[in-house]
């Protein structure tokens, strides 16, 4: 069975993928304070296929 998406849901939903990482950007910088930092483990592929 074929799920049908129209272009404005594709690109409503990528959007907000894309915007999603950025909110946690925004909280207050003494808020996260008492945490020890991390390391960030990152993940790129490029493909040209």
């Amino acid at each position: 069975m074929r799920l049908s998406l129209n272009r404005r849901t594709l690109l409503r939903g990528a959007g907000v993928a894309i915007a999603l990482p950025m909110l946690e950007a925004m909280t207050p910088c003494g808020h996260g304070a008492e945490k020890a930092p991390q390391r960030v483990k990152r993940f790129v592929c490029l493909s040209n296929n």
